[in-house]
């Protein structure tokens, strides 16, 4: 099931689609115009759902951005994206591993289950006959910037690439990961905006109001009447309202919020 705090609304979606329309730039060159909204919308998605998003999960809807816009260009084979997530299905590996001193048995049953791949088919027999060439691989503090052994840095796409990688060095796949989004849709994808108050407002409606989903000791107050007083706005503070324990809100609460939305300013509602 998906975290609750991680589904979007369809309105939300929309918003943002209309936002890209007008902001990106114009272009009488229909292919032009197409590819600047794309790039637009696009990123605007990536800083949007990453304000939301815990730090810890970033890196991973990023990689999933880039995927799914893979996928639509017909570049990414899915068996080898289950591939890169699993590691394929663990079975009795009737090859003995050929270094037992250094290569893990498990990273030697993936290498093996990557024959089913036509690219890597002849892989593992590479590394049986050349160990010592791939060993550096598995030495190299940064296997994921270095050349693999030849002819495989040449012969292998990057998902193929990322694969290896995952077999011999699962504990690099984070970097690994990030150079694969740059090469395909920029730095910016792995460079998570911070917080900025002024974007979020821009990006808002009355419809989509800001929430703020606070750790213990965090207090986004004083940041928000500096950003109000900067824009010259009311700032009506309402009382708290308990919305888990009040199944009916009264009325005064609505009525309380009337000189925010005649004067066109902020509302702080505090939910409890």
């Amino acid at each position: 099931s998906i975290d609750p705090m991680y589904q979007y609304s369809l309105v939300w979606f929309i918003n943002l689609y209309i936002v890209s329309i007008e902001e990106s730039d114009k272009s009488n060159d229909l292919d032009e115009r197409i590819e600047n909204l794309n790039n637009h919308f696009t990123y605007s998605i990536y800083r949007n759902v990453c304000r939301s998003l815990f730090e810890k999960d970033k890196l991973l809807f990023s990689l999933i951005l880039c995927i799914g816009i893979l996928k639509g260009k017909d570049k990414v084979d899915d068996s080898e994206w289950r591939f890169l997530l699993t590691g394929g299905v663990a079975l009795d590996n009737p090859v003995p591993n050929p270094a037992e001193e250094w290569l893990q048995d498990k990273a030697w049953g993936e290498l093996v289950r990557c024959q089913e791949f036509s690219a890597l088919k002849e892989l593992y027999k590479h590394v049986i006959e050349n160990a010592d060439k791939w060993k550096e691989v598995y030495d190299n503090p940064a296997p994921h910037s270095m050349d693999l052994p030849d002819p495989w840095h040449l012969s292998l796409s990057p998902m193929q690439k990322l694969i290896v990688l995952r077999c011999l060095r699962p504990d690099k796949i984070v970097p690994g990961v990030q150079d694969f989004i740059v090469e395909h849709i920029g730095r910016s994808y792995i460079e998570p905006p911070t917080f900025d108050l002024a974007g979020s407002f821009s990006d808002s409606n009355p419809c989509s109001p800001l929430i703020f989903v606070l750790s213990p000791g965090a207090d986004p107050m004083s940041a928000l009447m500096k950003f109000a007083d900067d824009e010259s706005m009311v700032v009506i503070n309402l009382k708290p309202f308990h919305w888990v324990r009040d199944k009916d809100p009264s009325l005064q609460d609505d009525q309380q919020s009337d000189p925010a939305r005649n004067l066109g300013g902020l509302t702080k509602l505090s939910f409890s």
